[in-house]
């Protein structure tokens, strides 16, 4: 994360900056205390070779909030790969890496659900949420989401949260693991969507909170949004103008605010499906 404002691309934005599936990253921001959010994951895509010796390699995807031992919740978009959905893809192996950078651990994914409203266009995102069916994670403590209305929070401070491209003092750029960086994080202020220019719905935006510029970018999508009453909204989406500045080129300030698909609008959703034995 960079200190500016914050900011998701689309996925599809981001495969044709990037070519590859990412979400988003934070650049700017600082190291998160690693006791502070031990609930916040790394998606991954496991794949192995089979050769001698077998080789097992792990991509990362996004980022992600436990909920309880067995339910995390992210982005719907970080569930989709090139247009098949994660728990279609069981056979690649995604799984969740939780702990520290020392101490780590994965569990693999059961299966994974996007909201049934959920769409994304070239143009447009609605209801960017979902969950996954996890092995069981244990943790010392798991996220708590907030029922708080989204449309109350207009002032508020939150905190931004990802694993995705970040950069060290040695200037490599990465996930925050291949960089030897812990789980980044970004303090924000929550500021009014501007209904002409947003293309999510329904969102949260958010503003900058010094002058340096900072941003999410790829593999910090699914992160969630920390409010002082818990899980606000999950990383969604941002400006293209992110796509030069996630690489460390040269660019202007990005000064628009970033998008977030809030939790409130979907609260019953949530506690439905990690209430009953869901089976997809």
């Amino acid at each position: 994360m960079h200190c500016v404002v914050l900011y998701y691309l689309f996925i599809i934005l981001i495969n044709e900056i990037v070519g590859q599936h990412l979400a988003l990253r934070i650049m700017g921001g600082r190291d998160a205390i690693v006791t502070d959010y031990p609930y916040i994951v790394k998606l991954e895509l496991q794949t192995v070779m089979y050769r001698v010796p077998k080789i097992v390699k792990n991509k990362h995807i996004c980022t992600a909030g436990v909920l309880t031992s067995t339910w995390t919740i992210t982005a719907a978009h970080c569930l989709t790969l090139k247009g098949k959905k994660v728990h279609k893809l069981i056979s690649m192996g995604p799984v969740i890496r939780y702990g520290t950078l020392e101490h780590n651990a994965v569990s693999s994914v059961l299966f994974a659900i996007t909201h049934p409203a959920y769409r994304l266009t070239k143009d447009r995102i609605q209801n960017d949420i979902g969950l996954v069916k996890t092995e069981t994670i244990p943790l010392s403590q798991y996220a708590r989401v907030s029922a708080l209305d989204f449309t109350t929070m207009i002032g508020q401070e939150a905190t931004l949260t990802g694993f995705g491209l970040t950069d060290n003092a040695q200037g490599a750029i990465g996930d925050a693991t291949s960089v030897n960086k812990p789980l980044q994080v970004l303090d924000v202020v929550i500021v009014r969507c501007d209904k002409d220019t947003s293309v999510m719905k329904p969102s949260m935006c958010l503003a900058r909170k010094c002058d340096k510029s900072s941003g999410m970018c790829p593999g910090d999508s699914g992160g969630p949004m920390i409010h002082a009453s818990g899980i606000v909204g999950v990383n969604s989406l941002g400006p293209s103008e992110l796509g030069t500045f996630c690489a460390k080129e040269s660019t202007d300030p990005v000064y628009e605010t970033a998008e977030v698909t809030p939790i409130s609008p979907f609260i019953d959703w949530i506690t439905d499906t990690t209430n009953d034995d869901y089976v997809p």
